[in-house]
């Protein structure tokens, strides 16, 4: 990943110094993405992003703008911005339609889902996280989104269905291990709250499986879901401010929310409960999971053993 990196850097840099507009806006499509999707901090991915999207903009590069701010939808998403990452991906919308480019109509609409989920906007989330997943072509490479957008919706209805959305084999993820890895966290917790721990060990193993490919985003989701597992309050808080510093918001307060779970579990909600509450509260968040506190997950049945 690191050479990689480097090599997209320089061809940035060799555009910006010929000053090929086209080349200079694919760079900033494709180094953020790669930077985002093999877990490194969003920080960067996201100025190159805006940056890239003020120039399309500029030269009504519509084609060039559906791909930024599709990406910078997710950015903004994960940095906690919900408002910022709806208004991105409804730009985005339009910008793929003047381009002609309905195939990302799903990425977008699902972009736009979960920024209103997170703004407890759940009915306009459900009907346009339904027309991405109709209009779905299992893109592996934004496939792994729209399962885990669908299982979050699904929890609180139905469990086991939310934890079979996410486990078990996934043929088209075989070749594209972020994927999978991008999973597993949303695996566990989504298992943890049902009693699940045969999910909440398949997210682990899976981890496992792909050993320590990826930046330090990804090397932070292993010691969540290991801290998960040995239901290990301190260390899922600890993780938290991690996650706050590499610019991703939404799982620092997502790292407080399970540690307010775990901790309400044996018996001691308090501070647990109300800094996650004071995170959520300072992002204008909904947890994706449920309200606060999460009463129904103190003692759940197990689905599976």
């Amino acid at each position: 990943h690191e050479r990689c990196l480097e090599l997209l850097r320089e061809s940035l840099e060799l555009a910006r110094a010929a000053d090929v507009h086209l080349l200079s806006l694919r760079c900033m499509i494709n180094l953020p993405s790669v930077m985002t999707n093999s877990g490194y901090p969003s920080k960067e991915p996201q100025a190159l992003l805006e940056e890239g999207a003020e120039r399309a903009r500029r030269s009504s590069a519509h084609g060039s703008l559906a791909y930024l701010l599709d990406n910078l939808s997710h950015c903004y998403f994960f940095a906690g911005r919900f408002e910022d990452g709806l208004g991105v991906a409804l730009e985005g919308l339009d910008a793929m339609r003047r381009a002609g480019l309905g195939f990302m109509e799903p990425s977008m609409k699902r972009c736009a889902a979960d920024s209103l989920a997170a703004m407890g906007r759940f009915d306009e989330s459900r009907t346009l996280l339904e027309e991405a997943a109709e209009g779905s072509s299992d893109d592996p490479q934004h496939y792994q989104w729209l399962l885990i957008s669908q299982a979050r919706m699904e929890l609180g209805r139905d469990p086991a269905a939310a934890i079979a959305r996410l486990s078990g084999e996934r043929p088209e993820l075989k070749s594209y291990p972020n994927a999978e890895l991008q999973l597993a966290p949303w695996l566990a917790r989504i298992g943890y709250r049902a009693g699940d721990r045969a999910a909440v060990d398949e997210a682990f193993e899976l981890q496992q499986r792909h050993g320590v490919i990826g930046g330090p985003v990804r090397a932070l989701e292993r010691r969540w879901v290991t801290a998960l597992m040995g239901e290990d309050e301190a260390a899922l808080a600890a993780l938290a401010l991690g996650f706050e510093e590499m610019g991703m918001s939404l799982y620092w307060a997502e790292l407080l929310i399970d540690a307010a779970l775990v901790a309400a579990r044996v018996g001691r909600p308090e501070p647990a409960l109300t800094r996650a509450v004071q995170a959520a509260g300072v992002l204008g968040y909904h947890p994706l999971l449920g309200p606060l506190p999460e009463a129904r997950w103190l003692a759940p049945t197990a689905t599976r053993t």
